[in-house]
């Protein structure tokens, strides 16, 4: 999905119109083979599919649109139906917020190598437990365990090792794959060299190492917003990935992540083998301008607002018209009744301090209750003392 189109006053049936690729569309010719067997002749009359390459442009039109697409997502769609190379139809309008108030939600990553006991951080759910910090109302942070799929087993032998752990992102974001391959086999066997060999991982590899995820309240002002070259480029690809920008000053994340790496560390104290096994292999708190740290949780971008001032939506997640005759008009049918929403991380206008998924889901039951009713929903209300709790029916 690259571009939306707003239908009305065009006399449509539908509100908008989708532009997307799909790719698992299919082309097909139509053959026929004949052979002899036997003396007898055969014929086989077949319709030959294979997939199209770079997929198909299409559209679908609707009355309502739900845009979920995550935070850099769903900023992205918006921001790409604003700078569309279509020059048919209409353009949204939406909020010159849009890509602002962007967060990393403080996330950190933190390694223990070795444990004192057997952690196997290739089994079980992602995360177990969890650790809240309220030190002061700056400095919110928690503290996760998480695991890691079997099939990364091969990085054990990088996750203390930072310039390494760097390298490997690195040849991750060019798509290197041989140079991805070389480092994450930790033996060469001289004798098969030419040799092609499927790799193999044991969860043994990762049998004392224990994943921390750190999340914390940063400042949440960063901004997304389209790449110079792209935007100024009259032949640009819609369907292009890789076209943001994504800024955030991580120098105002030193005093959080001194925080959550102290705490880290004291847990590492107690768990590590031999005393402090701890390391962030992305975060050098000596030197920021060559750290990197891994967002999880991104947030921001359509951040909801009071009007379209200090928002890309409302708290419904109901889009505010840029060009609107007021300043909370939201994007809606010709009865009034909102039409065009955004429902994920991205309109979370802050950072949280803590996994962003419970606040993610309320927030979106919360709006589709708006949109069809309570009593719509697949869900029951619990009343436990003076706190209603919802279950799934």
């Amino acid at each position: 999905m690259y571009d939306i189109e707003p239908l009305s006053g065009t006399g449509s049936t539908y509100n908008y119109r989708i532009y997307y690729t799909d790719y698992s569309a299919r082309e097909w010719i139509q053959a026929s083979f004949s052979w002899n067997q036997g003396g007898n002749p055969f014929k086989l009359d077949a319709k030959l599919f294979r997939t199209i390459d770079k997929g198909s442009k299409k559209t679908i039109e609707c009355k309502t649109l739900i845009l979920a697409a995550g935070s850099i997502g769903s900023t992205e769609i918006l921001i790409k139906s604003i700078d569309t190379t279509r020059t048919t139809g209409q353009k949204l309008s939406i909020s010159n917020r849009l890509g602002m108030g962007y967060s990393t939600n403080g996330d950190l990553l933190g390694v223990i190598s070795t444990t004192k006991k057997d952690i196997q951080a290739t089994r079980g759910p992602i995360v177990t437990s969890a650790i809240k910090f309220n030190e002061t109302s700056n400095f919110i942070y928690t503290i996760e365990d998480s695991s890691i799929p079997k099939m990364f087993s091969g990085i054990s032998h990088l996750l203390s090792q930072g310039a390494l752990f760097r390298k490997l992102l690195g040849f991750v974001g060019a798509g290197l794959t041989n140079e991805i391959m070389k480092m994450i086999t930790p033996v060469q066997i001289p004798p098969f060299s030419n040799t092609s060999l499927p790799l193999q991982f044991s969860d043994q590899d990762l049998s004392k190492t224990l994943l921390l995820s750190g999340m914390g309240t940063d400042t949440y002002d960063g901004t997304i917003s389209p790449q110079d070259t792209w935007k100024v480029n009259p032949n640009r690809d819609m369907n292009a990935l890789n076209v943001l920008n994504i800024d955030f000053d991580l120098n105002k994340l030193l005093p959080l992540f001194a925080k959550m790496r102290n705490s880290m560390e004291r847990l590492a104290n107690e768990i590590g083998e031999n005393g402090s096994s701890f390391s962030t292999p992305l975060w050098d708190p000596n030197n920021v301008n060559t750290s990197l740290t891994i967002v999880l949780h991104n947030l921001g971008g359509c951040s909801m607002g009071k009007d379209r001032n200090h928002g890309v939506v409302d708290s419904f997640g109901r889009v505010y018209k840029g060009d609107g005759a007021t300043l909370s008009e939201y994007y809606s049918d010709p009865g009034g009744n909102a039409n065009f929403y955004v429902v994920d991380g991205g309109i979370v206008p802050t950072s949280l301090g803590i996994n962003s998924s419970l606040t993610i889901s309320a927030l979106a039951f919360r709006i589709a209750e708006k949109i069809v009713g309570s009593g719509n929903l697949p869900i029951e209300a619990v009343v436990d003392g003076t706190e209603t709790i919802y279950f799934p029916k």
